[in-house]
């Protein structure tokens, strides 16, 4: 699977087109937001297991976090609950 990248090289935050917010997962399965995974892409040290392998889009999952840093991973079609709440 060839992983989002945007015109400088880096992983992507949003999918084009539609501009949907993308997680990624490591080998471990371990969702990891953007900026985790772009830590994690770019460390030629890091290991493995925790490279960046594939991603998706968070289309409506209210309780998507990222396994390293929590931070909640944006969800693309939010209720209005959920909109007020980001």
């Amino acid at each position: 699977m060839e992983l989002p990248r945007d015109s400088d090289g880096r992983l992507s935050e949003y999918a084009w087109p539609g501009g949907y917010p993308i997680y990624y997962y490591d080998k471990e399965h371990n969702v990891l937001c953007p900026k985790c995974a772009r830590k994690s892409d770019e460390d030629p040290e890091e290991i493995p297991q925790f490279k960046v392998i594939g991603s998706g889009i968070n289309y409506e999952d209210d309780n998507c976090w990222c396994q390293q840093c929590n931070q909640k991973i944006e969800v693309a079609y939010a209720d209005n609950e959920t909109k007020e709440a980001l």
